[in-house]
């Protein structure tokens, strides 16, 4: 997909749970160098706010590395998403 496309972040049950869009020029997130199995999204809007950032062990966020971070607290972010 080309840099800057829409992308919707399914939940790992196939349900859509936030809208972004592709940081194709990103290779970290934070300090992590982001494996071939993920792409960079900014994180545009939330559906489900109750839902957690599921990669936060893998990729965690500034200063939040011991507890999960809601979507809807880090829109206008940038992420680590799967590309599955």
């Amino acid at each position: 997909m080309p840099n800057r496309a829409a992308y919707t972040l399914l939940s790992e049950l196939g349900v859509p749970v936030a809208t972004g869009r592709l940081a194709n020029e990103r290779r970290k997130v934070g300090n992590k160098w982001i494996d071939k199995d993920m792409v960079a999204v900014e994180l545009s809007s939330v559906l489900e706010p109750s839902v957690s950032y599921p990669y936060h062990d893998r990729y965690p966020r500034a200063n939040k590395r011991s507890t999960a971070m809601n979507l809807d607290k880090i829109v206008g972010t940038t992420l680590a998403w799967s590309s599955d």
